[in-house]
């Protein structure tokens, strides 16, 4: 169902009220709109291939367990082949790194002062 003529104007205002507040966090969600609709981007290649060798070396260990019936090397190659399939499969961090490692507290934005003053006021007219 599409949005009417009305609710597609107020979604533009939002959307260049949210620009002019935090282009940081617009651009950011406008990379993470451009990802979901393109869902072969979503992962880096370097961490499939990491993922498939850690599998194949899981199932290695798997199957030398199994052959020598060794329990505790069987379930240690089950474990690392899992490891591989979630390494493999996710996707790696970023944003929260890259604030950390700048040395600098984050500013906050004339959005989250906008917040941060109501939420003061709540606090202070209920007192």
């Amino acid at each position: 169902m599409g949005l009417s003529e009305k609710e597609k104007k107020i979604l533009e205002q939002l959307q260049a009220q949210l620009a002019a507040d935090d282009p940081r966090f617009a651009s950011r969600m406008e990379e993470e709109a451009e990802s979901v609709s393109q869902p072969g981007l979503r992962f880096s290649r370097r961490r499939i291939t990491i993922g498939i060798l850690v599998f194949v070396l899981g199932i290695a260990g798997l199957l030398v367990g199994i052959s020598m019936q060794l329990i505790v090397v069987g379930i240690l190659g089950f474990l690392v082949m899992v490891a591989g399939v979630v390494y493999g499969t996710s996707r790696a961090k970023t944003g929260a790194g890259e604030a950390a490692s700048s040395g600098e507290p984050k500013k906050p934005s004339g959005f989250m002062q906008n917040l941060e003053s109501k939420w003061d006021e709540r606090q202070n007219g209920d007192r």
